[in-house]
């Protein structure tokens, strides 16, 4: 079982709140596969090798490797501290069916579905509990229709048809 980070590893993506979470965890944590790099990378290695975390950074990969290991773990976490415009990560993992865990700030927050299609967290402790919530929990059938309504291919033609029409 593993939790994946998936984008620039700076201050703003709260890369700092994460890591602090998995060192309160200590030896229950979960794996934590850190996809990115960023101005925080070699910070970021340092912490991990100095508090002994069980998280692995990859570094930059493709964007099919994000998906794949998106759709091989139990939640995306994305603890961002920035007001986001729109995710598309979040997109990303409802379309491989993968619950996200994100902080409740901006848009990010608004896309996430409480017990529905994720979390939602304020701090490390928080982050901890969805977590636990995650390990617990399947929501897939849940992500995949949410995702199929309002996202897919054919959601969007339909939104944007219905645009059109009401212009007539």
């Amino acid at each position: 079982m593993n939790f994946i980070f998936a984008g620039r590893i700076t201050e703003s993506k709260g890369i700092d709140m994460l890591l602090r979470a998995w060192e309160l965890m200590k030896d229950t944590a979960p794996e934590l596969i850190i996809c990115g790099s960023g101005p925080l990378e070699n910070w970021c290695r340092r912490y991990i090798i100095e508090h002994k975390l069980n998280v692995n950074v990859l570094g930059f990969l493709s964007n099919t490797e994000v998906k794949k290991r998106i759709a091989d773990s139990e939640a995306l976490i994305l603890p961002t501290q920035w007001y986001e415009g729109f995710p598309m990560i979040i997109v990303e993992s409802y379309s491989v069916n993968t619950p996200v865990i994100c902080t409740d700030l901006g848009n990010a927050g608004s896309i996430v579905i409480e017990g529905i299609t994720g979390w939602k967290f304020h701090n490390a402790e928080e982050l901890i509990d969805c977590i636990h919530k995650a390990e617990q929990t399947d929501l897939g059938k849940n992500i995949r229709n949410y995702y199929q309504k309002n996202f897919s291919s054919e959601a969007n033609y339909r939104m944007l048809s219905s645009i059109y029409d009401s212009l007539k």
